[in-house]
């Protein structure tokens, strides 16, 4: 198992798209470091576990602005 996977990496394990990973990420709150994605094996487990799903995962409340 490796220490890091990249987003390449996930997709080809997903069976998507790199772009359809990225915006996953996006939507995580996942931060780019070096301008590359580090994802840990428990980030791609939470992936593996939300794929095919839709909107935002049952408990988890709206984020409010901080204005």
């Amino acid at each position: 198992m490796k220490p890091f996977y990249t987003v390449a990496d996930v997709a080809e394990i997903l069976g998507t798209s790199k772009v359809n990973v990225t915006e996953m990420l996006k939507r995580t709150g996942k931060e780019k470091v070096s301008g590359v994605y580090l994802i840990s094996p428990d980030e791609l487990a939470y992936l593996k576990e939300r794929r095919g799903k839709v909107g935002r995962p049952k408990g988890q409340k709206n984020k409010k602005s901080e204005e």
